[in-house]
């Protein structure tokens, strides 16, 4: 008996001890697990953190860039910041690592970072170089589309970690909290049964060891760890809580986290873990706001994961992470794609997206939509005279302006420059979107301090209104904007600061506009711009001295078209330039022959006007050279004018190109001169050989004009600059040029504007006679047009 009973205890201690390795390697097991799960979910966190650093340098030197961009150069101070942040950005991307474990989005995410760097680098040694136009290039070729994809990239591989690191503390958690006490319950099972106790309760210490090790793990996560039974109370919270919502985990219990969840997410929650119920072995993310215990509102991402099944769980497993700080960077992102960076205003992108709301709305509410498109008049002179920081503070002001001229719920936006839009929903009339046109017109045109200066411009706008059927047009948003725009343009036309509504003939109008733009762009090569000759006098000795070539267009279809109309047509259209140097050419080489076939004494000069293109085009030098020794007229005896629309555009360009053509012999006018409030401040920059009055200087009615002329003439005579009187039109208007002491003159009492054959004949009267003392009724030929760049 002794010896059977020694060999069942000997039995009983084998399978014990059997057993204990067992329960012992399953504990070890999962500890393992977890521990392993634990340490990868960490480093997927800190590759999160790296990640988000290294997303925030590249926010960061775009900003700078922005910057740059914006001053139009790169300073010291910024120069530093982009090198310092620049070295950070490099050294966050570099250290990210991952990319050499496999991870395919971090490793994108490391090759995009160093193409974004270089074709940053690049950008900033075009800007330091003061070459803006190739810096434009390559932010436009290079750096935005890289910092695009970069951003993308970014985007997936925070995600793609952050689910790693989800799976991984969720199978910490499981592991840990399924395996390990289900080995602790069987092994206490196996030693009561077995008589063991103390064997019970040593097992019991190394599950309990096992359990604070978890908790160890778990503390030092950055997530929060929540359980929630099928009641719905906190079962268990992990440490992070006092990092997330600064609260200890046991408030979290029971239903501590259901008081600081918004009500107004509770459906939401709700909502999604019933879904997670149902889905079985599937996650389920939703997004709530808990409040933190400092009284702010922080944004929490819960994945959720049904886990009921789970003896040693027994409910909804949540991986919560606080994304507030990238909600908000995201929105910032957002507002800043859909908002103009100076004003605040929607820009175009959202302007365009509201309108395509506001027309179906429109139509299921039977009522109309109205687009606004206003413009500053004269805003261009503004920037030129007082620079573009005062431009800006205009902007501003007419921004905050426009806001209170439209009704509750109306849209105000700027398209860019100094065009603004406003949407106008539930219509009743189109009466009421022209009174809020017009009183934002009015708004607009009220003085505003700027610089410590008083400017004072008009706004021009064009309204288009749109319903009943129409609304439901697939080119309605186009085609409303486009209208507007139509009538803006109109306005413009009918002498600024007013507002005008969009008409079915404007839109024809505007067409035959793009008709005679497409015309005109051949009008050379076809010989449909012929070159007339109006003389100029010195009215002195009364002989003729020189003429001033004007061109005409003689349409094929349309007849003669007026200069007027035409002109800035090829301004727009960049006609100008073909034109203009056909003039030049054709006026040099007539002027040459009747210098070489007359018998005057003293050579006749040649005026040709130039335009802000051609002044501002590189080729022009060289062309006036090339026509002159083709010619082989003296540069001295070419005046080229010019008006202050040529050079407002870019007064240094204009005042380099001068200097250029007055180096090379040619002289140079001031066209219309007193007719802008800047005449005097481009008299003095600019380098002018002759001033040509405007004739808006001369009347029969008396008043202030003669003082004026006098004034002008004597300021002439003061800077040694000759004095030419335009627009005589009667003797009156002559006597008044000569007292002025004006030396020279020209117009209609003189002249009309005459045909190259027609010249020979006027030269050889010995005393040229006078033309009618009162005009003639204005025809194509002999109507003085208004003037206008390269043409009179």
């Amino acid at each position: 008996m002794s010896d059977m009973s020694s060999t069942a205890t000997g039995a009983s201690r084998r399978r014990l001890r059997t057993v204990a390795v067992l329960i012992v390697a399953l504990v070890v097991g999962a500890v393992a697990l977890s521990l392993g799960a634990v340490l990868t979910s960490a480093r997927r966190a800190d590759a999160v953190t790296n990640l988000q650093d290294a997303r925030a340098d590249m926010h960061a030197l775009s900003q700078l860039e922005w910057q740059a961009v914006a001053e139009k150069g790169v300073s010291a101070e910024l120069a530093e910041q982009v090198r310092k942040r620049r070295t950070t950005f490099r050294s966050t991307v570099g250290g990210l690592g991952l990319h050499r474990s496999g991870d395919q989005s971090v490793h994108r995410v490391a090759v995009l970072g160093d193409r974004y760097v270089a074709a940053y680098d690049e950008e900033i040694r075009l800007l330091l170089a003061g070459d803006f136009e190739a810096a434009e290039k390559v932010d436009e070729t290079r750096v935005d589309p890289t910092y695009l994809r970069l951003e993308e990239a970014f985007a997936r591989a925070i995600a793609t970690s952050h689910r790693a690191a989800d799976r991984s503390l969720i199978i910490a958690s499981v592991g840990a909290a399924t395996l390990v006490p289900l080995a602790a319950l069987g092994a206490l099972w196996l030693l009561r049964r077995e008589g063991r106790t103390d064997a019970a309760r040593e097992i019991e210490r190394a599950a309990q060891a096992s359990a604070q090790r978890f908790e160890a793990m778990v503390r030092g996560a950055s997530d929060l760890v929540v359980v929630t039974g099928t009641d719905g109370g906190v079962t268990y919270a992990s440490p992070a809580a006092r990092r997330m919502l600064g609260c200890d985990a046991a408030d979290l219990l029971g239903g501590g986290l259901n008081r600081r969840i918004h009500l107004a997410d509770m459906p939401v929650l709700h909502e999604a873990i019933r879904e997670v119920r149902l889905a079985q072995d599937q996650e389920t993310t939703v997004e709530i706001r808990a409040l933190h215990s400092d009284g702010s509102s922080r944004t929490l991402e819960c994945r959720l994961h049904d886990s009921t099944h789970d003896e040693g769980v027994a409910g909804i497993v949540w991986n919560v992470r606080d994304v507030t700080e990238r909600r908000a960077l995201e929105g910032q992102l957002t507002h800043q794609a859909f908002h103009d960076a100076l004003t605040g205003l929607a820009n175009r992108a959202l302007l365009t997206d509201r309108l395509g709301q506001a027309l179906p709305r429109a139509l299921r509410t039977r009522s109309g939509v109205g687009v606004v498109i206003l413009d500053l008049d004269g805003f261009k002179d503004v920037n030129d005279s007082l620079g573009h920081g005062a431009g800006d503070q205009v902007i501003s002001v007419s921004a905050t302006r426009l806001q209170k001229a439209v009704r509750l719920g109306d849209t105000v936006a700027r398209f860019g420059g100094d065009e603004f839009v406003l949407l106008l929903e539930e219509l009743s009339s189109e009466r009421v979107a022209l009174e809020v046109a017009e009183r934002a017109v009015a708004l607009l045109s009220e003085p505003t301090r700027v610089s410590g200066r008083l400017v004072q411009l008009t706004a021009s706008a064009g309204v288009a209104c749109i319903s009943g059927a129409r609304l439901s047009n697939p080119d309605a948003v186009e085609a409303i904007v486009r209208d507007a725009d139509v009538a803006m343009y109109t306005a413009k036309e009918r002498g600024k600061g007013r507002a005008v509504v969009f008409e079915d003939a404007m839109r024809a109008d505007a067409q035959d506009r793009l008709d005679l733009i497409v015309d005109i762009r051949s009008a050379v090569a076809k010989g449909e711009i012929r070159v007339v000759y109006q003389p100029v006098l010195d009215l002195e000795r009364e002989r003729v001295v020189g003429f001033e070539a004007l061109a005409r267009w003689h349409h094929p279809t349309r007849g003669v078209i007026s200069p007027a109309s035409f002109v800035p047509l090829a301004e727009e259209s960049l006609a100008i330039l073909d034109i203009g140097r056909y003039v030049l050419r054709e006026a040099c080489e007539q002027v040459a022959v009747w210098n070489r076939l007359g018998d005057r004494g003293v050579p006749l000069e040649m005026s040709v006007n130039l335009s802000g293109r051609q002044l501002a085009d590189p080729a022009l030098v060289s062309d006036v050279s090339a026509v002159l020794a083709e010619s082989g007229l003296s540069p001295s005896l070419l005046v080229l004018e010019i008006t202050e629309s040529a050079v407002v555009e870019d007064l240094a360009v204009a005042s380099g190109r001068l200097r250029e053509l007055r180096a090379i012999g040619v002289r140079i006018a001031m066209d219309d001169f007193g007719t802008g409030y800047s005449s005097l401040s481009y008299l003095r920059r600019l380098p002018i050989d002759i001033l040509k009055i405007d004739k808006s200087f001369l009347g029969d009615q008396g008043g202030v004009g003669p003082e004026l002329l006098a004034g002008v003439a004597s300021l002439g005579a003061t800077l040694g600059l000759t004095t030419v009187a335009e627009g005589i039109e009667s003797s009156h208007q002559l006597d008044q040029v000569l007292a002025a002491g004006c030396t020279q003159g020209q117009g209609f009492l003189f002249a009309r504007p005459l045909a190259p054959e027609a010249v020979g004949a006027y030269l050889r009267q010995e005393r040229p006679e006078l033309a009618a003392t009162e005009p003639q009724a204005p025809g194509v030929e002999t109507a003085r047009a208004a003037h206008v760049p390269v043409l009179d």
